[in-house]
């Protein structure tokens, strides 16, 4: 059963790396990892290594979380957080400036962002209340809403980051 099992979260993991840029080597080598380890319990036990064969039923957790928690995560960091579009906010935007997040602000960026959120269900009406000191409205908002967000705007939006979880942008106050 851990075989079939291994060998479905391998090819699931395999096609997922096809889809991801970035991270693609790492999932490709845990995809590897789990397929391997996975049905090295079967093979002892088809050799009639039943002592080895239950010793073996741990391998695949006991190798994965290393090489998850090393190789994996830090390459999939930008899947997972928004530390990077944070940085990115504190480095380019003017100090207490509210940055306006189109629905409600992802965890991370609550955690990372020194910045003042501004929750939004209509970013143009939050775009004229709450522009920063420089004339420029900060909006932050998931890449999927972008079309929608320009379109409420009405205005051109100037990219300031891309990232898988978030989008940064700035528009010129009206």
């Amino acid at each position: 059963m851990l075989a079939l099992l291994g060998t479905v979260a391998a090819l699931l993991l395999a096609m997922t790396g096809g889809r991801l840029r970035d991270p693609a080597p790492q999932l490709r080598q845990i995809a590897t990892l789990l397929f391997v380890t996975s049905w090295a319990p079967f093979l002892a036990d088809f050799l009639g290594r039943r002592r080895l064969a239950a010793g073996l039923l741990a391998l695949p957790v006991a190798l994965g979380t290393p090489v998850a928690s090393v190789r994996l995560l830090p390459a999939m960091e930008d899947w997972l957080n928004t530390r990077q579009v944070a940085e990115a906010a504190a480095a380019v935007m003017p100090p207490h400036s509210p940055l306006i997040t189109a629905g409600s602000p992802p965890p991370s960026l609550r955690l990372f962002a020194p910045r003042n959120l501004v929750p939004s269900d209509s970013v143009a009406v939050d775009a004229r209340r709450f522009p920063a000191a420089d004339g420029h409205a900060y909006v932050a908002f998931r890449p999927a809403r972008e079309r929608a967000v320009a379109q409420e705007l009405a205005m051109p939006l100037e990219i300031l980051l891309r990232t898988p979880t978030l989008v940064l942008a700035r528009v010129r106050e009206p």
